[in-house]
């Protein structure tokens, strides 16, 4: 179990900074509450399966059930969003394509500095950080321009 640390790690990491990216695009339509508590479910649910398969040891199913399970219950959950389905639909994608650059640049990353398994963590941290501190100030930018 301990061996696989840096897997459950990277994996917590990933999860959580695209609930949280989603989180920031969306409009909720109900209270804090309700929303953070349907979003640690999807949280959850995501982790599950992370630590299942890399219990298991099939990492192709793992990256295949994360973008299919993500998908599922982010449009499971969007009733609770008062975005239109177009915009949700941009934020899940942007959501899911700065997830992709993040994942690759820190694996190439990584590679390239000392204890590589938890390089690519605190790279992910780093990149999922700026990008959070980034997407919000642009979309109040593009919606002040509107």
């Amino acid at each position: 179990m301990s061996s696989h640390f840096h897997e459950f790690l990277r994996a917590a990491i990933s999860t959580t900074a695209n609930v949280l990216l989603m989180m920031t695009l969306l409009q909720p339509k109900y209270s804090k509450k309700i929303t953070t508590l349907t979003m640690l479910g999807i949280l959850a649910a995501d982790l599950g399966t992370a630590v299942y398969c890399y219990l298991s040891g099939n990492i192709t199913l793992l990256s295949k059930l994360d973008i299919v399970l993500f998908a599922v219950l982010c449009f499971a959950v969007r009733p609770l969003f008062k975005d239109t389905f177009m915009q949700w639909l941009f934020s899940y994608i942007t959501v899911q394509n700065i997830s992709d650059i993040v994942i690759t640049l820190s694996f190439f990353g990584s590679r390239k500095l000392p204890f590589p398994l938890y390089a690519n963590s605190v790279l992910r941290i780093i990149l999922f950080g700026i990008s959070a501190y980034f997407i919000p100030l642009c979309a109040s930018a593009l919606s002040a321009g509107s």
